[in-house]
């Protein structure tokens, strides 16, 4: 259940930054276990971008949907 909210919370986010209308790529990211993936809006193509390292805390699209961008958890900076 926990996992369904979660990947709505991310469709939801992701949807919301896309104007209607734009030009750019149609696919979707959603984080899942700290890994960032894209997948197309039909559920085909689903790719791992950052499949391991450090966890993916947080992602963002610019404004034209063209980049991606993502933070990950720093392990090592409160030691």
């Amino acid at each position: 259940m926990k996992m369904r909210l979660l990947l709505f919370l991310a469709l939801f986010i992701t949807l919301a930054a896309c104007s209607p209308g734009h030009s750019g790529s149609n696919e979707i990211a959603f984080l899942r276990n700290g890994q960032l993936w894209t997948i197309d809006p039909d559920g085909a193509n689903a790719l791992a971008i950052v499949p391991s390292g450090p966890p993916v805390v947080g992602y963002n699209w610019s404004p034209t949907h063209q980049f991606l961008a993502f933070r990950t958890l720093d392990d090592t900076f409160a030691t």
